[in-house]
């Protein structure tokens, strides 16, 4: 059910991070207070990395099925249900997704921790609190 959907949301979320996320800069953590695991990265992404970490699960669970099923035929009415559970738990990134797009310039780097996102422009060096946050 949802479990799964989340499972896999966050999976999605994995597999688009450097490495597949297999670094030691990959969180895999659970917040008790809203029943929600999460996957964060902590190491420095270029901003088209940080867009698809944030878009993936949307693109490969919510709109892809339904694009396959427009293509393929009639889709099953469970992977519609699917895609728009998917839809509805992945809002969050979207507005993640839309600050980074706002506010990190194309050449920007990305760096997370917690709840708080910094990004730096390559030649500065310096990161500058930007007032991107998670969602």
């Amino acid at each position: 059910g949802c479990g799964a959907i989340i499972v896999a949301h966050e999976s999605v979320h994995l597999l688009a991070l450097p490495r597949l996320g297999l670094t030691d800069d990959t969180v895999l953590g659970f917040w008790p207070q809203t029943f929600t695991p999460y996957v964060s990265y902590e190491g420095e992404t270029s901003r088209a990395r940080q867009l698809l970490v944030g878009l993936a699960p949307f693109l490969v669970l919510s709109i892809a099925p339904l694009l396959a099923g427009i293509v393929l035929g009639p889709t099953p009415f469970w992977v519609v249900v699917v895609s728009l559970l998917n839809g509805l738990g992945a809002s969050a990134d979207l507005v993640g997704a839309v600050l980074v797009a706002w506010q990190v310039p194309a050449q920007g780097r990305v760096r997370s921790k917690g709840l708080a996102t910094w990004w730096r422009v390559p030649t500065t060096g310096e990161y500058s609190d930007s007032g991107i946050r998670d969602v």
